[in-house]
């Protein structure tokens, strides 16, 4: 019968399991935080996890979510370094900031057809193995493309996976803004092609945090913010009319290889 705990009720216990009745309804903020807990099962029941509940759960490995939570409040699996996948159910509906922050070892995260990411919110910062983001297809928001996260409704690219082989990425033409901290530490990324005429609106500083710099080349139209941008900040930048005269066939039928082999 069980319905709600209550905030920080097991901050810092040595709980190695948790599987949750279908009863409860609500975690509260930082719940679990700091918990030596390995493995968590949600009931059917649970509607809200909040703020931090499971900050810290450093040996946290497996997370199994049932149909019926509809929101995940800020920083609740953060700082969880040995989470590996993170699989939203379809009934999820709000994903909040910094969700997954610091999660160094995640390589998978799927989300649900009802999953809403806060506005301008990388819910997955500085997880450096991030290999692959999924969506279901039946979200009218979100589709990937090549391991990039696309918001269809905004017309913004919000996360490229930072540890996905994949070496090209081409940007659609109606893109309109790139996240903050769209391409940070993207090691394997050696050319960006931009579709679009332009990008007004763009964090440039997104682009800084692609590592290393000098292997990347930067395709876009001439005159356009992001050729300004690039010989500002010495990154190889080719500006062309017509784009799809350098989307060499080659290039994209690699990537195409490498997702069908994954």
């Amino acid at each position: 019968g069980l319905k709600r705990i209550h905030n920080s009720a097991f901050k810092y216990a040595s709980i190695s399991s948790l599987n949750f009745p279908d009863s409860l309804t609500v975690i509260g903020e930082g719940a679990f935080e700091s918990c030596l807990v390995k493995d968590i099962n949600f009931g059917k029941g649970l509607q809200i996890i909040y703020d931090e509940a499971f900050y810290d759960c450093s040996q946290l490995e497996t997370v199994k979510f049932q149909e019926g939570i509809s929101e995940i409040c800020e920083g609740a699996f953060s700082e969880c370094k040995n989470l590996i996948s993170f699989i939203l159910p379809d009934s999820l509906q709000k994903l909040n900031n910094e969700v997954l922050d610091n999660c160094k070892n995640l390589t998978h995260v799927h989300l649900g057809k009802n999953t809403k990411i806060v506005e301008n919110n990388d819910f997955c910062l500085s997880c450096n193995s991030l290999e692959r983001i999924t969506v279901n297809p039946e979200n009218k928001q979100y589709y990937v493309k090549d391991d990039v996260l696309y918001d269809a409704k905004d017309k913004m690219l919000v996360k490229a996976c930072p540890c996905s082989p994949i070496s090209h990425i081409l940007v659609p033409p109606d893109i309109e803004d790139v996240y903050d901290y769209a391409f940070q530490e993207l090691n394997q990324i050696s050319t960006i092609r931009f579709q679009c005429d332009d990008l007004p609106n763009i964090a440039f500083s997104s682009l800084a945090y692609i590592t290393p710099k000098d292997k990347l080349k930067v395709f876009c139209k001439p005159d356009s913010e992001i050729e300004k941008y690039c010989r500002a900040h010495d990154i190889r930048c080719n500006s062309v009319s017509k784009l799809t005269s350098f989307l060499l066939e080659n290039d994209l039928e690699n990537n195409k290889k490498t997702i069908e082999t994954r």
